[in-house]
């Protein structure tokens, strides 16, 4: 009787990681669905002007679940990207073609992972950096996600300042703030959101 017990736990056991899949949940708890494309448009100043680094950074965190060991591979639009499962080694890039990949392995079957882009210089306008991650954990169960970071928004704001000395400006409810002005005064305005000169812009 023990040996039949035995023989049927070990069924189900099987059974269970036969049809475990891997899952992923944005860092406040909300599913992503297998396939999805995850896009920032929120863009972070790290730079340090008094040693001459420039540094504008975007992020998406992620929680990955599945039966460990869960292999990554990645191809990316650029090298900028950085992969650091936390805990662990952050990924390298290599060129392959158009594309840079990495590959690599995350060890724990529950595993945060923050996607990081990172420009040396501020980002042009309509630049759109990717990175495509595929997960399989030891079930065979695979899931993809696609990291998108434009930073449309973020660069916005140099193009419109080259293209004019004066600004007119609203905000998103259409209350105008400023007509016609010096556009040294946008450094006056809090963070946020605006139509300047009749283009959406994040002022940081």
């Amino acid at each position: 009787m023990k040996k039949i017990f035995t023989a049927f736990a070990a069924i189900a056991c099987c059974a269970l990681a036969a049809n475990a899949e891997v899952t992923m949940t944005l860092a406040d708890g909300t599913p992503v669905s297998n396939g999805e494309t995850l896009t920032t448009t929120e863009f972070h100043d790290q730079s340090i002007p008094q040693i001459g680094m420039i540094r504008i950074e975007g992020k998406i965190q992620v929680n990955v679940d599945g039966v460990a060991p869960i292999n990554v591979a990645i191809k990316a639009s650029s090298d900028g990207f950085f992969f650091c499962p936390v805990g662990q080694n952050c990924y390298t890039f290599q060129p392959e073609g158009d594309y840079f990949v990495a590959a690599g392995s995350l060890t724990d079957n529950s595993n945060i992972v923050p996607v990081e882009m990172v420009y040396s210089e501020t980002p042009v306008p309509a630049e759109i950096n990717w990175l495509e991650a595929t997960f399989t954990d030891a079930t065979g169960s695979t899931f993809v996600a696609t990291f998108q970071f434009d930073s449309n928004e973020y660069a916005g704001i140099e193009e419109i300042i080259g293209e004019a000395a004066n600004v007119t400006v609203y905000d998103l409810s259409g209350v105008q703030i400023l007509d016609n002005a010096p556009a040294e005064t946008l450094s006056t305005l809090p963070a946020g959101l605006y139509i300047v000169n009749g283009k959406k812009v994040a002022l940081k």
